[in-house]
């Protein structure tokens, strides 16, 4: 957090003030620097950093990382790009669930014809209802764009 009275941040971990950069005797190369999350926007001082992750995991961070990040976003691995973190735009769509049902019905007759129309009429009249035991297959496809935000 930046305090404009002092012209100061200060660490959201400790409650360590400080200028910007600056380090402090006997504290290493960036010694109690305050540094901002390029993720998150946190603050936190050198010496949080590293008694959370430890000093290597530090300089590796600072030296082979595109980006500064605190213990926390830097432990949790989140994206490394902006892209990662936009959220997607969401449309909606029609989505057709057609399914397929069959059912092999055993019929006499003269002719093909003449089989088909047999069952074809006691299917009319209800005497054959296809149910989920006679699935045969599904298929997702989209429906009409109508039903699509504009975006």
């Amino acid at each position: 957090m930046y305090k404009a009275e002092g012209d100061t941040y200060v660490c959201d971990i400790c409650g360590h003030e400080h200028w910007w950069g600056g380090g402090g005797p006997g504290q290493g190369d960036y010694g109690w620097n305050i540094w901002e999350c390029e993720k998150c926007g946190g603050h936190f001082c050198t010496g949080c950093w590293i008694k959370k992750l430890g000093v290597d995991a530090f300089y590796d961070m600072i030296n082979e990382s595109d980006d500064v990040l605190c213990p926390d976003c830097y432990k949790s691995g989140l994206p490394k790009s902006a892209v990662d973190v936009i959220p997607p735009v969401i449309h909606r769509y029609n989505v057709v669930i057609e399914e397929r049902l069959n059912r092999v019905v055993p019929v006499e007759a003269a002719s093909w014809e003449e089989a088909k129309s047999k069952v074809e009429q006691a299917w009319r009249n209800g005497e054959y209802v296809l149910t989920s035991d006679d699935i045969a297959g599904v298929t997702f496809n989209i429906g009409d764009r109508g039903g699509e935000d504009s975006g």
